[in-house]
């Protein structure tokens, strides 16, 4: 099947010189999203389901108890959209029926719970093989950013070495060739939270190019494109889509409440600050989701290159690493998106860190991103985001085809505030039960305007919405390492 392309159509929303697919017809394709229910994976089910080109038949996986809330995130997708509700990523595909009759699969979804690992390695591996066993041809696999970088440090990050899809995370220190290894590693106690998700979404994405090396000796062919989205900003994917009980399952957005934050902290002792992450790339997620799309472009039949997952930075070819694509649309710093948001929010300028706050280190790396631009169409917006040495940070090239870094920014900061009244909201409407609450979790309603304390006392289950009045959850605390992991979840 060849897909041709036109420019400037409608994908949900406008984008710039975006390549859809159009017939003279409308043509129907089956496809299979995993994590549906994800701030990811919803922007890719929204932007098929909007699709003018063609009629997408979408069948997610869902966690069991969650069709409903597929439902509400999507009131009118009718017939279009399917859950297969399953216990688990690494749950027979094949059993289950999800691989029947499908054209193409994208798998963004992200395990929580004890089985994180298993559940990231395994799970990836296992829908793989699924798709080869039917003989899917297409499949897209939402890898991170992160595995390009230093195990927990980013130090190329810092460094004038251009990071490309030869670049892959390591460790002088921390063996991560299996699964037994990160578990070992987390039993040593030495590796942060956000290190076992880096080490976990490293070795998937390595077994993924080992599995297409073995179907190609084999004489067989499977296309697969793996997408490195960097932090995400950005709404979610629909207004129905439920807020989070807790800041911190506000996904990359919770650092946009952080930045805004420093006039509510309970902590007027502790020194002023930005928030503390090292990245300074920046995606909208509305763009994440419109590129794992667009990869069906590449249905060419063209065998992958068998150097897919070399693992030498400087030996790497772009032309051998095709379908391993880096996204990135603009390099920032914070005290620089504090600055937009006291321009174009001042009502919000006294929420934001005073003169003299404390930076943290971020620094930028030149990306290597020829092949986003020639594969997408896709090329990152000149802006005026510089690095802290006031030259023009690396890697931005002049294109008008992604979302404007204020646009992203902004819905980001609509969406917490959205959040952060529903909450408030919640707790006046439990306001005659606040002296019981206050002998029960130990903390005054005051304090719990405090990010850090929202995130400790609430449910961290996503699903624990608006549509459940963001009530106080009494299950177990959150471990410090589980909030990690999730700073650049993308489920």
């Amino acid at each position: 099947m060849h897909l041709l392309c036109s420019e400037n159509t409608e994908l949900g929303r406008t984008y710039n010189k975006t390549r859809v697919f159009t017939f003279p017809f409308m043509p129907t394709l089956r496809v299979r999203v995993t994590g549906g229910t994800g701030y990811l994976g919803s922007h890719i089910i929204a932007q098929l389901l909007a699709s003018q080109q063609i009629k997408y038949l979408v069948r997610t996986t869902v966690k069991p108890g969650d069709k409903s809330l597929l439902q509400e995130i999507f009131p009118d997708a009718g017939d279009r959209l399917e859950a297969v509700e399953t216990k688990s990523l690494t749950c027979d595909y094949l059993r289950l029926g999800y691989m029947k009759d499908v054209d193409a699969v994208i798998h963004a979804a992200l395990p929580d719970g004890a089985k994180f690992v298993e559940g990231v390695v395994n799970g990836t591996t296992g829908i793989l093989e699924a798709a080869i066993k039917v003989g899917v041809k297409k499949v897209i696999i939402t890898s991170t950013f992160v595995t390009l970088c230093e195990l927990d440090t980013y130090k190329e990050t810092f460094s004038s070495d251009t990071l490309g899809p030869g670049s892959w995370c390591s460790s002088p220190s921390v063996k991560f060739d299996s699964v037994a290894d990160i578990n070992r590693a987390i039993r040593s106690g030495k590796v942060s939270g956000f290190a076992v998700y880096q080490m976990s979404k490293t070795l998937a994405e390595k077994k993924v190019w080992d599995i297409v090396r073995r179907v190609e000796s084999e004489g067989k062919h499977v296309d697969v494109t793996t997408i490195l989205p960097p932090v995400m900003f950005g709404p979610y994917a629909t207004p129905t889509y439920p807020l989070p009980s807790c800041s911190e399952d506000l996904n990359a957005n919770q650092f946009i409440y952080q930045l805004i934050s420093h006039s509510r902290s309970s902590s007027p002792s502790i020194s002023p600050s930005y928030p503390d992450l090292k990245l300074g790339y920046m995606v909208d997620v509305r763009d994440a989701a419109q590129a794992h799309i667009l990869a069906f472009s590449s249905l060419s039949g063209a065998p992958a290159s068998s150097n897919a997952g070399q693992s030498c930075v400087e030996e790497h070819d772009t032309k051998q690493f095709d379908e391993r694509i880096i996204l990135c649309s603009h390099t920032f710093t914070w005290p620089q998106l504090a600055e937009m948001i006291a321009e174009k929010r001042p009502d919000l300028k006294e929420r934001l860190p005073p003169p003299g706050a404390t930076t943290h280190s971020q620094n930028y790396a030149p990306l290597d991103l020829d092949l986003m631009k020639s594969l997408f169409s896709l090329e990152p917006f000149t802006d005026n985001i510089t690095a802290e040495d006031g030259s023009q940070a690396k890697g931005d090239s002049s294109s008008l085809s992604m979302t404007p870094w204020e646009e992203t920014v902004l819905a980001s900061l609509d969406l917490v505030l959205r959040w952060e009244e529903a909450y408030e909201s919640a707790q006046d409407s439990e306001s005659s039960h606040t002296q019981e609450e206050e002998g029960e979790y130990g903390f005054a309603h005051e304090e719990t305007k405090n990010m850090e304390d929202v995130s400790h006392k609430f449910d961290n289950d996503h699903r624990v919405g608006e549509r459940r009045g963001l009530k106080r959850c009494t299950s177990t605390r959150e471990q410090p390492e589980d909030q990690e992991k999730r700073k650049l979840r993308k489920d």
